[in-house]
Parts: structure tokens; C-alpha cells; sequence
């Protein structure tokens, strides 16, 4: 398996390369019709509230964070660090979104810090992440995507048999 994208689009197409123009287009939509069904139906059957690579990642930085002490500074705010010494810790602020990692800020989606802070305040990371993150934006975005793909082939057929 390959992480390039091109190569993997490449690899996957490769049948139709010896086809005729017609039958390599109508290969390539029905190869990407394929795809956006199955992730429409990945999606339809998801029911946790962050899409799945998402909720991966959460668990991820959960993990990471479990084994964190973590000091109060006031209410929202706390340092977190791995025990022994503060210096590779983080500060994370829960109201504003926060922690001197800078992963937090930077990702709209709470860092292992963030984490461990939100478990000892016993706040719901899920309410700290950005909303672009959650299973609702990422069906309504498939949906956008897939009607702009059919509006743009079937824009496409009509221009090209006008011709």
C-alpha cells in the first residue's frame, strides 16, 4: 500500500488505461460512484459524534494524556505534566480553547493535555472540539461534495453531446 494519493489513483485505474476514451470515463464515474456510495454508507451507520478518524485521534490523545499529573491554576486553567517536572508540560485553558503546546489552538481539537485537563474537571473533550470534526458536518459535507460531483458530470455530458 502506498500513502501517495496519486500513486493509489493510479494503481487502482490501471485496468482502464488500455480502454477507448468512453469506456475509461464511464469506468473512472462508476469507480468513484463506488467510493462515494461506501463512504455514504460508512457514514449513514456511524453514531459516535466525531467522524471516524476523529474519534481515532481522540482516543489517541486520551491515551497519551491518561498517564498525566495534573495541578489546578483556577477554575479552566491547569498545568498539566508527565510527573517529576512541570518543563515538558502544558497549561491548557478549557474556556478558551487553549494550551502552550500550541496543538490545541492550532488544530481546534484538544491535545493529550487538554485531555487529561478536561478529565479533571470533568468536562466532555467532545465539547472541545471544532465542530468541522463532528459525524453531522462531515455527512453534510459528503452530501455537498457528491451533489457538486453529479451536477458537474451531468454539466459535462450535456456540454459534450452539444458538441
Amino acid at each position: 500500500m502506498t500513502s501517495n494519493w496519486a500513486e493509489s489513483f493510479n494503481n487502482t485505474t490501471k485496468d482502464a488505461r488500455g480502454f477507448p476514451i468512453t469506456a475509461a470515463v464511464a469506468f473512472l464515474r462508476s469507480k468513484v460512484q463506488k467510493w462515494f456510495a461506501s463512504r455514504k454508507e460508512k457514514a449513514d451507520k456511524w453514531t459516535k459524534p466525531l467522524a471516524p478518524e476523529m474519534e481515532e485521534d481522540l482516543a489517541l490523545h486520551f491515551e497519551k494524556g491518561r498517564y498525566l499529573n495534573v495541578d489546578s491554576c483556577g477554575p479552566y486553567t491547569l498545568q498539566v505534566h508527565p510527573g517529576g517536572t512541570v518543563m515538558t508540560g502544558g497549561v491548557v485553558d478549557l474556556q478558551e480553547h487553549t494550551c502552550t503546546c500550541g496543538l490545541f489552538q492550532c488544530m481546534k481539537f484538544p491535545c493529550p493535555h487538554a485531555c487529561a485537563a478536561s478529565q479533571e474537571r470533568s468536562i466532555s473533550a467532545y465539547t472541545l472540539c471544532s465542530p468541522y470534526y463532528t459525524t453531522e458536518y462531515w455527512r453534510r459535507h459528503m452530501k455537498e461534495q457528491l451533489c457538486q460531483l453529479v451536477t458537474r458530470m451531468i454539466g459535462n455530458c450535456l456540454m459534450t453531446s452539444r458538441t
